[in-house]
């Protein structure tokens, strides 16, 4: 899952892993020369893996060892804080090592349907990732990154290095607006959460960024005729 999807999140490195001994290796490796900021990135970046690891597993597969290929850059207090395990520079690659005896233990929290619905919408992202590189296609796939806390017009059109006016402009000779783009993440992301019963109707208005519950259920009947509560119950979520 890290290998096929990290890019939805940070297009700069790539994941592989290797069996090494009694270890799962995850490397992490530049995609870009990142220069001085390298080493910093790197360092978040197997942090960030690190705590979806201890989150997912509860704390029962136990990271062993992070490894990076540079000289020791971080704070220790701070190493220590952050990863709780042992930590070792200078190395040939940059990572986290697990052991293969709790690898493939079943996760307690595991939830098949959840599952099987998010990876459908990271496959269907990657796809439109890799195959459309029109500006509201850029815009959209910043939007399903965030999924809370939209991105505002002006947030979004300074990560794509355009003026909100440029961006107005190319997204109206692409027949389409910042606010279609963002009721057609909404409408596509409502159809999904509905189909897991484990959300109720305000947790989903809260997650799409609807302030109020009663704006969400009003968004949602004019997209596809019916109350959010009608729609699940009807089956078709």
């Amino acid at each position: 899952i890290l290998e096929r999807f990290i890019p939805l999140r940070i297009n700069l490195v790539m994941v592989s892993h290797q069996v090494d001994g009694k270890y799962l290796n995850l490397q992490i490796r530049e995609l870009l020369p990142l220069g001085e900021v390298g080493p910093f990135l790197l360092g978040a970046v197997v942090v960030a893996v690190k705590n979806v690891l201890d989150f997912i597993t509860l704390g029962n597969c136990q990271v062993a060892k992070a490894s990076f290929a540079f000289s020791e850059t971080y704070d220790p207090e701070l190493v220590e804080s952050l990863f709780r395990c042992p930590v070792r520079y200078g190395q040939d690659w940059t990572g986290l090592s697990l052991p293969l005896d709790v690898v493939d233990q079943p996760l307690r929290t595991a939830d098949p349907a959840a599952f099987e619905h998010a990876e459908k919408l990271c496959k269907r992202e990657l796809h439109s990732l890799v195959s459309d590189a029109s500006v509201s296609a850029r815009v959209r796939r910043l939007m399903l990154a965030k999924q809370v806390n939209f991105p505002s017009l002006s947030v979004t059109s300074r990560i794509l290095n355009m003026t909100p006016r440029t961006l107005h402009r190319r997204l109206l000779d692409e027949g389409t607006s910042f606010q279609e783009i963002l009721d057609g993440v909404r409408h596509a992301l409502a159809l999904e959460y509905l189909k897991s019963q484990n959300m109720s109707i305000q947790e989903l208005a809260y997650t799409l960024g609807y302030g109020d519950t009663a704006n969400f259920r009003r968004a949602f009947k004019r997209w596809t005729g019916l109350a959010p509560s009608a729609f699940r119950e009807s089956g078709q979520g």
